[in-house]
């Protein structure tokens, strides 16, 4: 998640250790002053190189709260025993049995995941009324980017928003391939960059499944970035599927280029499913400052009828993302030129 760096590994950045975990039942975790924590249903180990550790609160020193909304808060760490920075995504849930079976199924092929596009997952501990999520820390999100260069103002240049749309959907299709998961929350805060310039998707997998169960038992207000499908499903839908993924990175594209949400701001969730459904889909302007492909890209992702859209492997292949060629050190070396 967003936050200061982290461990990980990919466009040169320094070779820090690897946290994974392993799982040990009936062992208790001791809560410090800042964190409550339920009893635990598993207790989760951490190995750092050769070495074990438990995960302990009283091994966790706080350092920031990276954010937090209506679905829980993430929280940068330092692991002190490895000395290495990590990011812990707590979301409240009651579980049921059935949850917390799909959870698991989740966990592990969310463990095979080796992916330069996605954010590594290091475990997750599944307690009583709470999900603690661990996993790699990145140093900025989209969103607060996107937020940064329209403030000043200035514009994301092309190249660099053609690096971040190649990276975002290779790992959406590396998910969906590899790991087959859907994300279900793909927007600019789920966009994470790191300080060697390497973008990566995250909030897939574990953290998609809870909070589509919240998001489907609370009143959580809009979830802007969902496609009309989602919002209005037909009598004969087959289900939620990429393409209503392909809206989400459409309309995210959208605002990374012009810095505005397309469709304003909605005041509840009935003018959103009036506007988004019924009204005429986003369009980038004919005079816009960006090439025809972005524009095209764009138009194609966001149609409403949702089998009109390109899956990831035509995205993949179109002239927006094949002629990316930005290195992570050239992503970098814009992101030092921002004030963030």
């Amino acid at each position: 998640m967003s936050g200061s760096n982290g461990p990980g590994s990919s466009g040169g950045r320094p070779n820090l250790p690897k946290l994974k975990f392993k799982k040990q039942e009936g062992k208790g975790i001791k809560a410090d002053s800042s964190i409550s924590l339920p009893s635990p249903i598993v207790t989760c180990l951490l190995n750092i190189g050769d070495n074990q550790y438990p995960f302990d609160m009283d091994d966790l020193e706080e350092k920031q709260l990276l954010g937090a909304g209506a679905y829980g808060k993430v929280i940068q760490y330092k692991h002190k025993p490895s000395n290495s920075m990590v990011a812990v995504k707590r979301v409240r849930i009651n579980m049921d049995n059935l949850l917390i079976g799909e959870l698991a199924v989740l966990e592990e092929a969310m463990k095979r995941g080796k992916c330069e596009f996605i954010v590594c997952f290091y475990g997750s501990l599944k307690c009583e009324g709470e999900v603690l999520i661990c996993m790699e820390l990145m140093k900025y999100s989209m969103d607060k980017i996107t937020e940064n260069v329209y403030a000043i103002p200035s514009r994301i240049p092309e190249k660099q928003l053609m690096h971040i749309s190649y990276s975002i959907v290779q790992g959406l299709h590396y998910v969906k391939t590899v790991l087959n998961v859907i994300h279900r929350d793909v927007k600019p805060s789920n966009m994470l960059i790191g300080l060697h310039g390497e973008v990566k998707i995250c909030d897939f997998g574990i953290s998609g499944k809870l909070i589509d169960s919240i998001a489907k038992t609370h009143d959580v207000g809009c979830r802007p970035y969902m496609a009309p499908e989602r919002l209005q499903p037909d009598e004969d839908s087959s289900g939620y599927g990429i393409l209503s993924d392909v809206w989400s990175f459409g309309i995210s594209l959208y605002e990374m280029s012009t810095g505005t949400f397309p469709y304003g701001h909605f005041k509840n969730a009935f003018e959103q499913v009036t506007r988004v459904v019924e009204g005429d889909a986003p369009k980038l302007p004919e005079d816009f400052p960006y090439s025809d492909c972005c524009k095209d890209i764009v138009h194609s992702c966001l149609r409403k009828n949702q089998y009109e859209r390109p899956n990831y492997v035509q995205l993949l292949k179109d002239k927006f993302l094949k002629d990316y060629k930005l290195a992570n050190d050239d992503m970098a070396a814009w992101i030092k030129t921002l004030t963030l």
